[in-house]
């Protein structure tokens, strides 16, 4: 309008163009001083004008009302204890139970905004939402009417955690049909099922949670320290530390055990040469089955709480 505008003025009111553009940002901004005006023009030109005039007024309360409402409008959000969505690089989690509320905890803690989508609106800890400013959208995340204010097609990813299966396969697959680059992670109890889901709809992916929990049970059996637990394809790999009770090197131990040593003391990636001693903190990777080899040749004391268990329940069926 202001460009058009300009030039229409430029040419038949024979107005330099930052004269021309002057006049018209007066005029649109109803402010005009009189020092330049229509009063001579043709009819025209007149008629130019007054339609100028009036699409400048609508333009200018428009523009007003919608910074308005969008300030107003998010202040307003914020009193009443409800946050907008991002507008991108969210992370949308739905189902907001255990599971959920640690993993946008861990996420928010490293900087990376949330929005929480969850059918059951008393399972929400609002102490919890007020602490971390996170955006809740109550509805069923099954629905496409719940998916659609998510604002998927900018998001980072999609984690449906929920303790229903069927609901998070479902959210799944509604999400990659919105927002077919979006990284979907789902959650489902059936380790199988999970496996057969990845490998068949394209999910970016999808674990069991009871199957990455086993391998830290297990490990905890053998008397170790999971310091994390790293799913890898079809394989688990669990990050342990343990304490040499007898003296080796980091060669012999590699060479014999399906394991890798990451650190002893505080040397990351030793050498393999490098010659372990009793009392020597070690952080380790490797399958279940690897970390008990390496136990057996450098802690093998971790592993008689697995003898003592046994015993015990041999004890007891007797």
């Amino acid at each position: 309008l202001i460009v058009s505008s300009t030039l229409m003025f430029n040419r038949y009111l024979e107005l330099s163009l930052l004269d021309a553009l002057y006049f018209v940002v007066v005029t649109v901004a109803t402010v005009g001083y009189g020092d330049i005006n229509l009063l001579e023009a043709s009819a025209p030109l007149k008629v130019f004008g007054i339609a100028m005039i009036m699409f400048g007024a609508l333009t200018l309360a428009l523009m007003f009302g919608l910074v308005t409402d969008a300030i107003v409008g998010a202040r307003l959000v914020r009193a009443l204890g409800q946050y907008p969505v991002p507008r991108r690089d969210h992370v949308v989690v739905c189902g907001v139970g255990t599971t959920g509320s640690t993993i946008i905890e861990a996420l928010s803690e490293a900087g990376v905004r949330c929005v929480a989508v969850e059918r059951d609106e008393d399972a929400l800890d609002a102490a919890f939402v007020k602490r971390l400013r996170l955006p809740v959208i109550i509805g069923d995340m099954s629905a496409g009417t719940t998916l659609d204010g998510l604002r998927l097609g900018s998001a980072r990813a999609l984690l449906a955690v929920t303790k229903d299966d069927m609901a998070n396969l479902q959210c799944a697959l509604l999400a990659q049909a919105r927002a077919p680059g979006l990284r979907v992670v789902l959650r489902m109890f059936d380790p199988d099922l999970a496996a057969r889901v990845e490998r068949g709809t394209g999910i970016y992916l999808s674990r069991s949670v009871s199957a990455l929990a086993a391998p830290a049970f297990v490990a905890a059996i053998f008397g170790r320290r999971p310091a994390a637990v790293l799913p890898i394809g079809a394989e688990v790999l669990q990050i342990v530390d343990l304490t040499a009770e007898g003296e080796t090197d980091v060669r012999t131990l590699e060479e014999t055990c399906q394991a890798r040593v990451i650190a002893v003391g505080s040397v990351p990636f030793p050498v393999l040469d490098m010659t372990i001693v009793p009392g020597d903190e070690m952080r380790v990777v490797g399958t279940s089955r690897g970390l008990v080899q390496l136990a057996r040749h450098v802690a093998p004391s971790a592993l008689t709480a697995t003898s003592h268990v046994d015993e015990t329940r041999g004890e007891t069926s007797h």
